[in-house]
């Protein structure tokens, strides 16, 4: 037994049909002659982004020489190319149209003949309903029906539904763009394409979506905005707003460093992506005694990857010591504090043996009251002596005294040696 929407019921004199409702009915005639189909069977339609994009096609019936007073068709398609819009049985002698969603992608379209009327119809291209869709993008999409869950009503309601089993057809859709190459989005771009900006303050960043040959489109694309934080680093947060439109602002946090501001540009199924890069910090933001924390300075700045090192971090509102919340991190390994007070806080900085090249780091204060500063940075080097800083400068000191020892001790050798050859001759 199949499903259908309508129970069409022949009226005692055998003259007229009234729609009675919800019901399922009708079995399978042994005479399944009947067809379903579109005109036309091929069709193509443009899609322009920001237009309407809508075409029609007639969803039409054959009903194989038998008399029909009435259709059931559940047309599909992919709801991700087309949308459906209505169907309007003007010109159609099935003059009492029912339209129902099937779910994504099917559409039911009933169409009867009216109350009261004598007359079937038998027609081998009788039109049921003529459907709008509207394109969503460029490209190539079928409609189709789906036979198991479609009916066609013979007159008699012993002959059943005569809708034959390869009765359900399909029209081929290609959509194409009809839109000016001029106006056809090939890329987009942010100015300003970099910027530095203090913690806590903001920048305005404007895209601008070009074509092919690089001129400015006006209309029809938009844009989507976001803030994206470097891969496997510590994030310095930032926010933009908006989030949609060509222009947007982005506002820093109170933490240190690089990200981006990312834009994504759409015309339809075309997205195009921009970048760019806002660095916040570089300096610090003080504030008064009693606000966020901060960094002025991290000495030394460098120190061999393979080595361990003491640094002094100098700022401002670190806050009392907690031994289970104060913490500082340089890149994502925790230092070892030694030493802490509100304006300065010893470290020794652990060796990072797995870098394979020279990286600048972020350093991260985490205070007992919840608040953190960050500061770019301090770098670990590949090599000993990266900048001749002062403690490399002792060292050499305690070098050179060394050998010169050793070479005052070779001459004196060497003097005693050539006094003793002289007293023997």
């Amino acid at each position: 037994m199949k499903q259908q929407i309508v129970k069409l019921v022949s009226g005692l004199t055998g003259a007229g049909l009234a729609l009675m409702g919800v019901m399922p009915v009708i079995a399978q005639s042994s005479t399944t002659v009947a067809s379903l189909f579109f005109s036309p069977s091929t069709k193509t339609a443009s899609y322009v982004a920001g237009a309407t994009n809508e075409f029609t096609i007639d969803l039409m019936v054959n009903t194989g020489g038998q008399p029909v007073v009435g259709v059931d068709a559940v047309v599909t398609f992919t709801p991700t190319d087309l949308q459906f819009v209505s169907a309007n049985n003007a010109g159609s002698l099935f003059t009492i149209p029912i339209v129902l969603a099937r779910g994504s992608g099917k559409q039911l379209i009933t169409g009867l003949i009216a109350p009261g009327s004598t007359t079937a119809v038998n027609s081998a291209s009788a039109k049921v309903s003529t459907l709008t869709f509207k394109t969503l993008h460029t490209g190539s999409t079928t409609i189709g029906i789906s036979q198991s869950e479609s009916n066609v009503a013979h007159q008699t309601p012993s002959q059943g539904d005569i809708l034959a089993s390869n009765g359900g057809g399909t029209a081929n859709i290609t959509i194409t763009s009809s839109q000016p190459t001029d106006q056809v989005l090939n890329s987009v771009t942010i100015s300003p394409t970099s910027a530095s900006v203090a913690v806590n303050s903001t920048q305005s960043f404007t895209a601008t979506a070009l074509n092919a040959s690089g001129a400015t489109i006006a209309s029809g694309v938009t844009f989507a905005w976001s803030v994206v934080q470097p891969a496997g680093g510590i994030g310095i947060g930032g926010t933009v707003s908006p989030i949609s439109g060509g222009s947007t602002t982005f506002t820093a946090g109170s933490a240190t460093g690089s990200a981006q501001v990312a834009v994504t540009a759409t015309q339809g199924a075309v997205t195009k992506n921009g970048f760019a890069t806002v660095t916040v910090g570089g300096g610090f933001n003080p504030g008064p005694i009693g606000s966020n924390p901060y960094i002025s300075s991290v000495q030394p700045s460098y120190g061999n990857k393979d080595v361990a090192r003491q640094v002094t971090i100098s700022g401002g509102n670190f806050g009392e010591y907690d031994t289970s919340k104060s913490k500082v991190f340089v890149g994502l390994l925790e230092a070892t504090v030694l030493d802490w007070n509100n304006n300065q806080i010893l470290v020794q900085v652990p060796a990072n043996s797995s870098l394979t090249a020279q990286a600048t780091l972020t350093v991260r204060v985490l205070t007992a009251s919840d608040t953190q500063a960050s500061f770019v940075g301090y770098t670990y080097t590949m090599g000993t002596l990266p900048n001749n800083g002062p403690e490399d400068i002792l060292w050499v000191g305690v070098v050179l005294m060394a050998l010169g020892a050793s070479w005052l001790a070779y001459r004196k050798m060497a003097t005693v040696t050539a006094t003793t050859d002289s007293d023997l001759t």
